[in-house]
């Protein structure tokens, strides 16, 4: 009968474990403390530096970055790119387990998906590309840019020699996305507009005559 009853004490107490672990894997976006150990991540190595491999086909994909702490959390920064247009169009930031980024960010995003693996300086090189090309269209990138952006902090994306290039056929094409409100399309649209303006004046100034000499 005692050893029943230790058993069975030995069952709950299995139980309860795997319960906090799930909670623990569970556990909501920390925003606060994703910012405060971004201010040491310089000697926190990388784990993944990827993007999905059809990028430059699709013309958007997930840029993920991630970082794992000697004591076993994972610091992970999101970027989706849409490298037509809009640079960053959404970002997300957390610390979590290894076992929840596994299941829930890296596997979740890529599955069944090809994915490209870089090094870090070609993924944040990447990424700013986007973010500038979008700011000579008058696009910003998504709010949470300069929170997710600090996972890279330490990193020079001089050292990369890759070039990448935007738009398609040398042009901006916008994609509407399922959740893009036709006032946010109206707004990329007017951006367009307006940068096409800008590169017409540019082109007629450089090829107007020059003044005549007095």
């Amino acid at each position: 009968m005692a050893l029943d009853l230790r058993q069975r004490q030995k069952k709950v107490e299995r139980k309860k474990a795997k319960q906090k672990a799930r909670r623990q894997d569970l556990k909501p976006f920390d925003r606060f403390d994703f910012r405060t150990r971004m201010q040491h991540i310089e000697n926190v190595p990388f784990l993944h530096c990827c993007v999905r491999g059809d990028i430059w086909d699709q013309g958007m994909g997930n840029v993920i970055v991630s970082r794992q702490f000697p004591n076993g959390p994972v610091a992970v920064a999101g970027f989706l790119l849409d490298v037509f247009c809009l640079g960053v169009k959404d970002v997300f930031y957390n610390i979590m387990p290894r076992s929840a980024y596994e299941a829930k960010v890296y596997q979740k995003l890529f599955d069944g998906q090809p994915v490209l693996h870089m090094e870090p300086a070609e993924a944040k090189k990447l990424i700013e590309g986007a973010v500038q090309y979008a700011a000579d269209l008058g696009i910003p990138p998504h709010a949470d840019y300069a929170k997710g952006k600090l996972i890279l902090a330490d990193v020079d994306s001089s050292q990369c020699d890759t070039t990448f290039e935007y738009g398609r056929n040398g042009r901006p094409v916008f994609i509407q996305g399922p959740y893009d409100s036709p006032a946010y399309c109206e707004q990329i649209f007017r951006a367009l507009a307006a940068a096409d303006g800008r590169r017409a004046a540019a082109r007629m100034s450089h090829s107007a005559p020059g003044l005549p000499a007095s």
